[in-house]
């Protein structure tokens, strides 16, 4: 099982993450929900709109999940999502372990937690308890993680869809069922009679491409059908008769897993990058610093001594291609997530659906970031307080920024009175 150590000069850890209760909100008289009718709320999208922290999905930060937070503070009467016990599902599960945990700060050590440390925990039966797990209707945040936008509209079990995501079985519980009860994300979204949805899908049609360093051209969603499908899944849910709110999909470069590690050689002491006889920076081998990202992952390269030179202890290897995005990768990238939001616009356009800017707030936080009550939100990993410890999702503070900014977009669109949620009570989780 790998562990995160980060070299000490990549990052300066300034934030230890917390725990507090989310109290329920003060609804005043005034509290109103404007021209949107939350009466039925479901949510669908992928593990940013799940509540996935740190590698996992586990209850603990379900919790905050920026459609639970909208739920609670529009007066949503029933909003129920699929939580899991710790230390959850996630990219570790395989390897049989959670979510990721601060083991020490020096070095920074982050592993993730073994299941073997959780007896009362079955990866096989996740659900926080029974009742949960035999919930007789659809959850009303049908989020999935590793979701693919076909998924959501093609697929009702894990083994028969795009992505394999194993979450597709945990959360629409069709494995058991015989084929012909079987219902995809959307059927199960019907299933609820909602009133209003919100949508923000299509991140994993990029990303898988960008999490594999580029390798696999299939991983990346072409334009043209993602333009087919979004249209297809939207027009499937408008026929709910739901008020419905779509998002757009972040750029790459507002994500840390994807800037953090540095392209250069780092200093074995200081963690800096190494520079020359003439103050430059030396880069690692096989990686171009004018162009190129390293994924979070790469650090795992660099201490098995790849892209350092023998004259440094390394043994002479580039860099491994799956964990470098090159300027041709990255272009197909950016391409991507250009073509896929102009199909979100268009296609919501079409519909007389709102958007919701947040690929513009994510790149707003990383670019400078946001200042709240005398501290500020950025896009850096670990110290920037919005981002968790996988560097892809929020931290349950940083679901809260974004649900306040979510909610403050509505009332504007809708000419609601929903209140915002107390961050300073937050700041810091």
């Amino acid at each position: 099982m790998k562990s995160l150590i980060l070299f000490p000069g990549f990052l300066f850890i300034g934030l230890l993450f917390s725990s507090c209760q989310l109290e329920k909100p003060n609804l005043s008289p005034d509290t109103h929900t404007g021209q949107a009718d939350f009466t039925r709320y479901v949510a669908i999208g992928n593990s940013i709109s799940s509540g996935f922290q740190s590698g996992a999905l586990t209850a603990e930060h379900q919790e905050y999940s920026y459609p639970n937070l909208l739920a609670r503070q529009a007066g949503v009467s029933e909003f129920t999502q699929p939580l899991l016990g710790y230390p959850g599902l996630g990219q570790y599960t395989i390897a049989e372990a959670g979510i990721l945990e601060l083991f020490a700060l020096s070095p920074l050590t982050i592993i993730p937690a073994p299941y073997s440390d959780y007896p009362g925990f079955d990866p096989d039966n996740p659900y926080l308890n029974s009742e949960i797990a035999v919930q007789d209707h659809p959850y009303h945040n049908l989020a999935i993680p590793g979701l693919l936008l076909a998924d959501a509209f093609y697929n009702t079990i894990s083994e028969n869809s795009f992505s394999q995501s194993l979450f597709i079985n945990t959360i629409l519980r069709n494995k058991d069922k015989p084929e012909a009860e079987q219902k995809t994300v959307w059927q199960q979204a019907r299933q609820l009679d909602p009133t209003f949805i919100t949508c923000w899908i299509g991140n994993n049609d990029f990303l898988a491409f960008a999490l594999g360093g580029g390798e696999n051209e299939a991983a990346l969603t072409s334009h043209e059908d993602f333009e087919f499908l979004y249209g297809q899944l939207i027009d499937s849910l408008s026929k709910t008769g739901a008020q419905m709110l779509n998002f757009t999909l972040p750029g790459l470069r507002s994500l840390p897993y994807f800037t953090t590690i540095q392209p250069f050689i780092p200093d074995s002491v200081t963690g800096l990058p190494l520079v020359d006889e003439n103050g430059n920076n030396i880069p690692l081998l096989g990686v171009d610093p004018e162009t190129d990202l390293l994924l979070l992952t790469a650090q795992f390269a660099v201490a098995n001594k790849k892209g350092l030179p023998s004259w440094y202890g390394g043994n002479d290897e580039p860099m491994p291609e799956d964990v470098v995005l090159d300027a041709a990768e990255l272009q197909k990238i950016d391409a991507a997530v250009e073509a896929f939001n102009l199909a979100i616009y268009s296609v919501s356009a079409d519909r007389n659906i709102p958007v919701f800017e947040a690929h513009d707030f994510l790149l707003f936080l990383s670019e400078g970031g946001y200042d709240v009550v005398g501290y500020t939100f950025n896009g850096k990993y670990l110290t920037g307080g919005f981002y968790s410890l996988d560097g892809l999702h929020p931290t349950d503070a940083g679901n809260v920024l974004f649900a306040n900014r979510l909610i403050s977009f509505i009332n504007d669109e809708y000419e609601a009175a929903i209140p915002l949620i107390n961050i300073i009570d937050h700041i810091g989780q």
